[in-house]
């Protein structure tokens, strides 16, 4: 009997056929595979097609599928394509909601601002074209109150412009008119009030123009014409305040005027105090004082 070593006896080894073994790493199912596109193998017409282009696996594949079947049966609206018939678009937009006549839209009365009303006109065609495009009661009702209230808003802005113009009207005639302002308007009132009629009145309250410089500085020589043809004619005692522009020209007139300037710069004249006091009179129009 052999005496116990400790050591473990070399064993020959065998070539193993390893043709049928599961971890042969050419047919293995552990093996890397080269491709990722999980399309790979189908018709070329099914892999391009377009509603496959976003499912990035077979997993995607699966969801979609089983949402698609749960979609099955249920209530479907289909769009009808533009050469349908007009019936198909009517029976879509009905069961869009769209009413059977024009005559049932409804004006919304909720947030809906006062200063703003629809004719009657306005509003039928509004209605009929609603009709024509499909749309339901409660689309048509948005839309009117965003048209009113877009034109709430256009008219706010347009009154507050308005307002800012006349303002800017009217420092400008001021400045023009100096001390004689309130005399010029009140010339271009009476002009108004003696020729204008009712519906011009209106239109220029309306637009604006009452304001308007060119406007005010017309009518105002027009009334006081009248009122200067009044006093000439013994109707009237008035004494008519100058513009600066105005009291500037007569006084270029009166520089012109050799008899006026002789009593004007001459002491010994008879007419010299008058001249003086028209001249200052008129430079004084010229250059109001500031308040």
């Amino acid at each position: 009997m052999a005496e116990e070593t400790g050591t473990v006896e070399a064993v020959e080894t065998t070539d193993v056929d390893t043709g049928d073994t599961i971890l042969d790493t050419g047919d293995s199912i552990l093996s890397e595979s080269t491709s990722t596109d999980w399309r790979e193998g189908l018709p070329e017409e099914l892999a391009n097609h377009s509603a496959l282009q976003d499912i990035k696996d077979i997993e995607g594949l699966a969801k979609t599928t089983i949402h698609a079947q749960k979609m099955v049966g249920g209530d479907k609206l289909v769009r009808p394509d533009m050469d349908s018939p007009k019936e198909e678009w009517d029976k879509f937009y009905s069961a869009l909601g769209r009413p059977e006549k024009s005559s049932e839209y409804e004006m919304p009365t909720e947030n809906m601002p006062s200063n703003v009303t629809f004719g009657d006109e306005c509003y039928a065609s509004f209605c009929e074209e609603a009709h024509r495009v499909g749309l339901s009661k409660d689309q048509a009702a948005a839309m009117m109150r965003w048209q009113a209230t877009t034109n709430a808003d256009a008219k706010d802005q347009f009154r507050q412009k308005m307002g800012q113009t006349a303002m800017d009207h009217v420092s400008t005639l001021k400045t023009e008119f100096g001390e004689a302002f309130d005399d010029k308007v009140a010339y271009a009132k009476d002009a108004i009030s003696r020729f204008g009629s009712d519906e011009l009145k209106a239109a220029l309250n309306e637009t604006g123009l009452g304001n308007h410089p060119a406007m005010v500085r017309a009518f105002s020589k027009v009334g006081q014409m009248i009122a200067q043809d009044e006093v000439i004619g013994g109707g009237g005692n008035q004494s008519f305040r100058l513009s600066p522009n105005e009291a500037l020209e007569q006084i270029a007139e009166k520089q012109l005027d050799s008899e006026f300037m002789t009593a004007y710069t001459s002491s010994f004249n008879v007419g010299h105090a008058a001249a003086q006091a028209e001249m200052t009179r008129l430079y004084e129009a010229a250059h109001p004082t500031v308040d």
